[in-house]
C-alpha cells in the first residue's frame, strides 16, 4: 500500500462540494489475488458532523477518480472532528487481480451549510485499516501518508450571465 501518486495536498473546499478527495492510496498486488472487504480510517480536523454530508470509498483501476468508478461504501454516521474512526460498512468487496494495482480514493461531501474555516484531514491509511480476503495469506507493507488539511470556503457566489432591461 503506498500513496497514489502525490498525497492529497492542504487546500480549499467551497461549502457544498461533492466527492472532494480526502486520501488516496494504491494497493499493488503481485503474488496471489486479493480482495478489498473492509475499511476504518481516522480523521482530525476541527469540522462538526453537519459539515460533512458522508464519506466515500471509491475504487478505481486507474489512479484518476472518474464518475464511473465504483463506490465500494458510503458512510452517512459522522461525528465530530479530531479523532474520528469511520467503519465503512456496509463494504463491497474488491477484486485486485495479482499483478495489477489498484486504486482506493476516499471522498466527503460538504454540506451547503458547513461552517467556514472549519478543516478536515484523514491520517495515514495504515495495513491495520484495511481487510483483506486471500488464498494464500498475503504479505502487507504500507508507505501511505496522511491526506492535506482541507478547510472549508464559502461557496462561491451565483453570478448572473446577463441582464434585461425592465
Amino acid at each position: 500500500i503506498a500513496n497514489n501518486g502525490t498525497q492529497v495536498t492542504a487546500a480549499f473546499v467551497d461549502q457544498g462540494t461533492t466527492a472532494h478527495v480526502l486520501n488516496k492510496i494504491q494497493i499493488g498486488v503481485s503474488a496471489a489475488n486479493t480482495t478489498l472487504a473492509g475499511m476504518t480510517m481516522a480523521t482530525t480536523g476541527t469540522y462538526v458532523a453537519s459539515d460533512i454530508v458522508n464519506f466515500k470509498v471509491r475504487y478505481s483501476a486507474d489512479n484518476v477518480l472518474d464518475a464511473g468508478d465504483a463506490t465500494l461504501a458510503t458512510e452517512t454516521s459522522v461525528a465530530s472532528g479530531l479523532g474520528e474512526t469511520v467503519t465503512f460498512s456496509p463494504f463491497t468487496s474488491q477484486l485486485i487481480t495479482a499483478g495489477t494495482t489498484g486504486y482506493v480514493f476516499i471522498t466527503a461531501d460538504f454540506s451547503a451549510t458547513a461552517v467556514v474555516n472549519n478543516t478536515i484531514s484523514v491520517n495515514a491509511i495504515l495495513i491495520t485499516n484495511l481487510v483483506f480476503t486471500s488464498t494464500p495469506a498475503t504479505t502487507k507493507t504500507t508507505t501511505a501518508t496522511v491526506g492535506g488539511i482541507q478547510t472549508i470556503r464559502p461557496s462561491a457566489p451565483i453570478v448572473p450571465t446577463g441582464f434585461t432591461k425592465g
